[in-house]
C-alpha cells in the first residue's frame, strides 16, 4: 500500500517527533508471534505495564547510518544502529493521518484509544500464543484431524535457524476461533538454535 511508510530515526527520537511518539513513547511492544519467529525479547517493558504483553524489542526505522546499517530504537527506546542483516527486530510500520480512512482494515473501524490516541487494525496477523491448556487441546485437535483449514496462509520472511526459505503457516479455525500452528525459532544473539 502505498500510505504505508517506515518513520525517520528523527520522528522517533529527534527534536521533531511526531505526535503519537510524543503521546505515547518510542518504546514499541513484541507480540508472542514475533517472539516463537526468532524475535529478540527484552527484560524492558512499555511503562506501568510490567505484563508479558508490555514487554519491548526494538524496530528499525527508515534512516541508516551511512555505514550499510540501519537506525533502530532499541529496547529502551533509545537510539542505536544494527546491521540490515539482522533479522530479530520489528517493524513500526505508520499511515499518515489523512490516509486513515483509506486503509483497508479487518473489518473493524478505526478506534480511539483511551488515550485519545486513533487506532487501525490493517489487516490480520496472529499476535497472541493460546493459554497451555489451550495449546493441548488445539494440539490434541490437530492430531486427530478434529480441526478445520481455513482458506488463509500467512507468510512470513524469518527463516528456521537451519533453512533458507520462508515459511508458511496455515490457519485453522476451532470453536469459532482462529489459530495458526507454529513451532518456536528461538535462537541466541550468536544463531545457536534451541
Amino acid at each position: 500500500m502505498s500510505n504505508l511508510t517506515f518513520l525517520t530515526e528523527e520522528q522517533c527520537l529527534g527534536k521533531n517527533k511526531i505526535d503519537i511518539i510524543k503521546k505515547r513513547g518510542a518504546k514499541a511492544t513484541i507480540t508472542d508471534f514475533a517472539i516463537l519467529l526468532g524475535g529478540h525479547v527484552s527484560n524492558y517493558h512499555i511503562d506501568n505495564d510490567d505484563s508479558l504483553d508490555g514487554r519491548t524489542a526494538y524496530y528499525w526505522t527508515k534512516s541508516d547510518d551511512s555505514a550499510n546499517d540501519v537506525r533502530i530504537v532499541d529496547v529502551r527506546g533509545n537510539r542505536d544502529w544494527l546491521s540490515v542483516n539482522t533479522r530479530d527486530g520489528g517493524a513500526r510500520p505508520a499511515f499518515s493521518f489523512s490516509s486513515i480512512s483509506s486503509i483497508p482494515t479487518n473489518g473493524e473501524s478505526v478506534k480511539r484509544a483511551k488515550d485519545g490516541v486513533l487506532e487501525v487494525e490493517y489487516g490480520y496477523y496472529p499476535q497472541k500464543a493460546a493459554s497451555k491448556k489451550m495449546q493441548e487441546e488445539l494440539e490434541k485437535a490437530y492430531k486427530s484431524g478434529s480441526i478445520s483449514k481455513t482458506k488463509n496462509r500467512y507468510t512470513t520472511d524469518f527463516v528456521k535457524c537451519d533453512e533458507e526459505k520462508p515459511q508458511s503457516y496455515q490457519e485453522y479455525e476451532y470453536n469459532g476461533k482462529r489459530y495458526i500452528r507454529i513451532e518456536a525459532n528461538l535462537c541466541d544473539r550468536n544463531e545457536n538454535c534451541t
